[in-house]
């Protein structure tokens, strides 16, 4: 989620070298929409990420920005965190103000700070871990366990969530728990899918 002047390619650069060194690909929006139906798309790159990121500047042309508010709500709107980064505070919508808005003054600062966001990402996972083992084993709530376990697993931990959910939704035995079977394909699909990409060796975020 960026804007598309000039200038600010050279700090997207930065953004993007940043995320990569600590083994996070960011993919850019504007790259993968075409003549077609961009709204659909950008939900499927939402959906198939594990958070978002947007960059906001005094430069960022005003067509632009709806936009990329658009696409920041979406992102909090299935439940991810949306990083936005500004040089100017005050280029950035109040109603969007706090969590998740990482001002920096500096090339420097900038990266700084998302280092400090990446090194987060632990215990995010740990907590994901924890709560799907909750949802799972006290609550028997299968909907909260599959989100849970999903984004542990999109922020790179190809190890416990998947054992937990193969166990859950692709087990062999005769099942006796009380799942829906949306919810049983939709686990299923998504297990596939990390399969092949975890067999091509990409884990891309």
């Amino acid at each position: 989620m960026f804007s598309t002047r000039e200038d600010t390619d050279k700090i997207r650069s930065a953004i993007t070298a940043t995320f990569e060194s600590k083994g996070l690909h960011l993919i850019n929006a504007m790259a993968r929409t075409g003549s077609e139906d961009n709204y659909c798309k950008i939900c499927e790159q939402i959906l198939s990420t594990a958070f978002g990121v947007a960059l906001i500047t005094k430069d960022t042309p005003h067509e632009s920005l709806h936009n990329i508010y658009l696409e920041i709500g979406l992102v909090r709107a299935f439940g991810k965190e949306a990083l936005i980064l500004t040089p100017d505070i005050k280029s950035v919508t109040t109603d969007l103000a706090g969590k998740g808005v990482l001002p920096y003054k500096s090339e420097e600062e900038m990266k700084q700070k998302i280092i400090s966001w990446t090194e987060q990402i632990p215990k995010k996972v740990h907590d994901y871990n924890t709560h799907a083992e909750i949802a799972l084993t006290e609550l028997n709530d299968y909907e909260k366990f599959f989100d849970y376990s999903k984004k542990a697993i999109m922020f790179g931990d190809f190890s416990t969530p998947i054992k937990e959910l193969n166990a859950v939704f692709n087990s062999k035995k005769p099942m006796n728990h009380n799942i829906s079977k949306r919810l049983q394909s939709e686990a299923k699909v998504f297990l596939k899918c990390v399969k092949r990409e975890s067999d091509r060796g990409k884990r891309t975020l």
